[in-house]
């Protein structure tokens, strides 16, 4: 069994918003995890490596069984999965924690943000309540 601390951040799904705005999204959630000191996070090009070998399509991971398989081929022990949406002039974040051990949803995230320049600090809000539990 993979250390409590060791997590990883899937790429968001973008409602509204482009791929690639929400990928951004989910390295802004990574960097913020790392920089608690409290996780060991999975970098990205680890991970896009480990699940290449495996041959694993990770895009639009945001299911908790996809979210489970993920998570045991990288060995960690909680996997953050969610999107990023667009309504109107707002940008609103949904992370969901999943247990790879028992596929549960353990805990959900939601922070919002008025522009796009605020998506880091809201990041930043999800990562201190992720840090409280």
């Amino acid at each position: 069994m993979p250390d409590a601390n060791n997590v990883a951040v899937a790429d968001f799904i973008g409602k509204n918003v482009s791929q690639a705005d929400a990928s951004i999204v989910s390295g802004f959630l990574r960097t913020e995890l790392v920089n608690t000191r409290l996780y060991k996070v999975m970098d990205r090009s680890n991970m896009d490596t480990v699940l290449a070998e495996q041959k694993f399509q990770n895009s639009g991971c945001t299911e908790q069984e996809c979210a489970v398989e993920m998570g045991k081929l990288l060995n960690v022990r909680r996997m953050y999965v969610g999107s990023l949406s667009k309504l109107l002039d707002s940008y609103y974040i949904t992370v969901n924690e999943v247990d790879v051990a028992t596929g549960e949803i353990t805990e959900s995230y939601d922070s919002d943000a008025v522009s796009s320049k605020k998506l880091k600090d809201a990041c930043k809000k999800i990562v201190v309540r992720i840090s409280k539990k």
